[in-house]
């Protein structure tokens, strides 16, 4: 396993397009994961907590924020 796949990314977008585009674009050189909204993204986070290095987030998103 290289250094840049011992941690996985979590990307958080409601935009279909962004996620679909962002795993095709570096899922070759990083694990990634992605969720439509923030309480699938914390699924994940807690799911896998020892593997995440970077949560990536959209700011704007229906009923809630990136924060």
């Amino acid at each position: 396993m290289s250094k840049l796949n011992e941690f996985a990314i979590v990307y958080v977008d409601d935009e279909a397009l962004a996620l679909k585009y962002f795993e095709k674009g570096f899922a070759e050189d990083f694990q990634i994961f992605t969720a439509s909204n923030a309480a699938d993204a914390w699924e994940i986070i807690q799911q896998h907590a020892s593997r995440i290095g970077v949560v990536m987030s959209d700011q704007r998103m229906p009923r809630e924020t990136g924060v």
